[in-house]
């Protein structure tokens, strides 16, 4: 026997679902498998909140993004990258896809995803990674 519990680990949806309350406002960037099992799952168990989602330029992967929130029937708006700044006043918390996280801790994602990570703390937004394994 590994020892490993079937049960474990719980999909990050499951996990992180909770964290999304009644009348929130979500920023995202980029598109983000685990990001979007959250949403839906918060959606699911009847969560009304809002998700702002960049484009994601060059490759406008955010657009991918805004079309499956919207095809689950979760509200969702698109903005600039560069209007990050401009909209933070109205984001609870930021939530984005961790590509791959190295030795040291450091996360890595999408370019954009920088700017967002410096800006938070200063304007004193909470800004959650989520991954698989």
């Amino acid at each position: 026997s590994s020892g490993i519990n079937a049960e474990w680990p719980l999909r990050p949806g499951q996990l992180a679902y909770p964290f999304i309350t009644d009348g929130v406002t979500v920023l995202t960037v980029n598109y983000s498998r685990v990001v979007l099992e959250i949403l839906t799952k918060a959606h699911d168990n009847m969560k009304k909140f809002d998700v702002l989602v960049t484009v994601s330029e060059p490759d406008q992967r955010g657009k991918m993004m805004l079309k499956a929130l919207r095809d689950r029937g979760i509200q969702a708006t698109q903005i600039l990258d560069c209007s990050i700044g401009f909209v933070m006043e109205r984001v609870d918390f930021i939530l984005v896809g961790a590509t791959g996280v190295v030795e040291n801790g450091g996360l890595i994602n999408k370019i954009g995803t920088y700017p967002t990570a410096v800006m938070a703390p200063a304007l004193h937004k909470t800004l959650f990674f989520s991954g698989e394994r």
